[in-house]
Formats: C-alpha cells, structure tokens, sequence
C-alpha cells in the first residue's frame, strides 16, 4: 500500500513511478481536499504543491492526475467551484507548470504524457467524465507545436506517438487512434482513425498501447457501461466486448504491450489476459485484508495501481512490486556525424540522426534534442531548421527504466 492513507494512484511508469492523489488534511470542501504526488521507483514518496491560485487551505479544491513516465513527469488538471475554468498542469523536475498559458486557453486538461514528454489532453472544456466531454483535443509536442485534433478529447498517448481518444462525427461520438507518421505536426489523410461502434453509442478510448491497440468504455441501449478493445488502429475496427465480473457494467481504463487490461467492473478491479476477466481480489492473498475496487493502470513489467479499501480507509495499492529484475544497463546515446552545410540561404532544413543510439536491453528508447537547455526536437530522425552559424546540439536518449546517455552532434551552417 502506498505510505499515505486515503491515496488514489492513477498512473505508472514501466520503471514503476507512480503518481496520483491523497488527502491533505485540514483542508474541507465539496469537491474534496486532494493534491497531486509523485512515488518515485524507489518508493520516495513526493507530495506535489497546489498550482498558484490553488494554495488556500480553506479552497475546495480537487485534482486528477492522468499520467506520469519514467523521468517522473506528471500531468493533470486542478479544479475548483472557487476558480473558474480547469487548469492542466506539469510537474517536472521539482517544478509546476499551469499549462493553459501554453495552450492558448482559460480551461484545459492534460490526460496523458509519453516517455518523449509529448501531452494530450483537450482546451477549450466545459465538461469532464466518461461520456461528458466538450472541447478540442490536442497533443503538446515536447517541441511545444500543438496539433489539434478537432472535438472532442485525447485521452493517452504511447511511446510509438498512438493518440487515443474520442472525437464528434455524423453519427455520433466516436473513438480515435491518430499518429503523425510523418512527423509534420499536422492532420494528414489516413493519420486519424475513427474506430467501430458495434452498436454501441458514446464510445471513448481511454487507452493505447505501442501497437495502437486501445481499450475503453462503450454505452449500451440501457445505458449500461461495457469494456472495449480495439484491436487495430484501422477506419471502423469493431471493438471486443470484454464482459463483465456482474451487474453494473465495466470500464478498461489501461492495456500495456502484452495485450494486458485493467480497469473496473461490477465494483471490482479487473485484470483481462488471455482472453478472460479475473476479478483482482482473486489473486491478492485474503490475509492481505484488502478489498480492490477499481485498477487504473498497468505497465510494461504487469504492475499495476489500483484503488482499495483496508480496515474501511481508503487506500491505493501497487501490485506486483514486490520482485525485482535484473540490472538495468543504461542506453548509449549516438548523435550522428557532424555536418557543415555550405548555401546561400538564410534558414536551413537540417536532418538529425540518433539511429545509431542503443539500448543493451533491446527496449524503446526516447530521443530529447537540445540546444543548451532549450529542446528542439524529439524522435531518433527528426528534421530542423535553423539559421546560419555553429550550433552543438545535445541528444538524451532515455530507456523504459529511466536511464539515459548523452552525445553530441556540431551543425555548421556557412554561406556558400
């Protein structure tokens, strides 16, 4: 369990950060007394402060966090009757960002974040909840370009740059799958995909995996909740019903790359592998003296966050955290030769290749370009463009664990 009473974890990393929100005490309201934390891998526990115009004690203030990866950067969004308009926020490395600024809006959420640092959520809200969304999802690239996605919401993005989520249509509220394949921060033809109903109504991928496989929740005629899968990122995929643990319906709120579901059904977190829905209180040990109630999410290494009850507190519970792996090897960073471009142009369109970059454990690694503290690119190929002169530009590549290695690549731009 985690070491604050009442916590609610929504989020982990595969290198096992977790992030979430616990009760603060001495703080009352309607919306509930909530703030932010981030649990490193090595069981740090840190409590994120409130964003500024958040801090008073006496506010009824309450947050969601929706993600965290394995550099420990966490996304969410505040919230308060108190304070008009959501406000997405980022915390890296010690410190928190109000997002809506960047967003160009007075009401944002941010409901993902990859290894890459790249953002989705929506602007532009004026509801929340599974079903109730209003605004213009968006994907923030770590280079800080914005690529709308139209109506409604992004939900999560993977490591390979799947965005899932739900979007308006003719017929109705749809589930997406959208990648920029071409890297042009840009809506291109065949990029967003509007996934299948089946006959379901109000569809949302709330999840997405390396193969933009995603999961989610779909509205029956009787207004029932049923779990989804999607198995392709294809026009119209028909999604799987994943059953149901009983009465009142399910919800598949996280897949990793082993085809893996968590999320909640019938009042119970679930686990679905091998085409089965296990009740998780089944494979927790009774003297645990835990009831698990809903799961949240699951990594690449099959732990997972999930919310519970003990002795009639709530609690939030990390499963399978218990056996440690092997040593990780950190990743060798290869930004690529150094390159002299003689042209009389003033601007010049340069490609970076960090290709030749390697991890020892064969996992995906996240490619950060940067000139001086300032990113300017991610991915192992991105295209730049940049003026003349003599620019030394950093390349970080980070492994599933959190490792990283840095090179070095001189671009010389000189007139012809």
């Amino acid at each position: 369990m985690l070491p604050q009473s009442q916590t609610i974890p929504s989020a982990i990393s595969d290198n096992g950060n977790t992030a979430g929100r616990f009760f603060q005490s001495g703080i009352s309201g309607p919306l509930g007394a909530t703030r932010p934390f981030l649990r490193l891998a090595n069981g740090t526990f840190i409590p994120i402060p409130a964003l500024a115009g958040f801090e008073d004690p006496l506010l009824p203030v309450d947050v969601e966090v929706s993600g965290v990866n394995n550099t420990g950067d966490v996304v969410g969004t505040f919230q308060s009757v108190g304070i008009a308009g959501r406000k997405a926020f980022l915390y890296r490395s010690g410190q928190l960002a109000n997002l809506n600024t960047q967003l160009g809006t007075e009401a944002s959420e941010a409901t993902g974040i990859n290894n890459a640092g790249a953002i989705v959520g929506a602007r532009g809200v004026s509801s929340i909840g599974v079903g109730a969304v209003s605004g213009t999802a968006f994907v923030l690239l770590p280079d800080g370009r914005i690529i709308d996605l139209g109506p409604f919401r992004a939900n999560a993005i993977s490591d390979s740059g799947y965005v899932a989520g739900v979007t308006g249509a003719e017929d109705g509220s749809r589930a997406f799958v959208f990648r920029d394949a071409n890297g042009n921060a840009a809506v291109d033809p065949g990029e967003f995909v509007r996934l299948g109903t089946h006959g379901f109504v109000f569809p949302n991928a709330l999840a997405v995996n390396e193969a933009g496989q995603a999961v989610g929740v779909g509205f029956d005629s009787s207004n029932v909740q049923h779990a989804l899968f999607w198995n392709a990122p294809a026009e119209d995929t028909a999604p799987i019903d994943l059953g149901a643990l009983g009465p009142g319906g399910s919800t598949a709120r996280s897949i990793n790359d082993q085809g893996q579901i968590v999320g909640v059904s019938a009042g119970k977190a679930f686990l679905y592998e091998n085409g089965q829905m296990v009740d998780l209180n089944t494979l927790i040990a009774p003297t645990a003296g835990l009831t698990l109630a809903d799961a949240f999410a699951i990594n690449n290494e099959g732990m997972i966050v999930a919310r519970g009850r003990s002795s009639n507190t709530g609690v939030g519970v990390i499963l399978g955290a218990g056996t440690p792996g092997p040593e990780n090897r950190p990743p060798v960073a290869h930004a690529g030769r150094d390159q002299v471009i003689r042209t009389n142009a003033r601007r010049v369109r340069v490609r970076l290749d960090g290709r030749r970059s390697t991890d020892p454990e064969r996992g995906p690694l996240s490619y950060a370009w940067r000139v001086g503290n300032r990113q300017v690119a991610a991915g192992p190929r991105p295209v730049i463009v940049v003026p003349r002169g003599r620019f030394v530009i950093t390349l970080t590549v980070t492994d599933r664990e959190g490792a990283s290695d840095t090179d070095t690549v001189v671009i010389t731009i000189r007139k012809r």
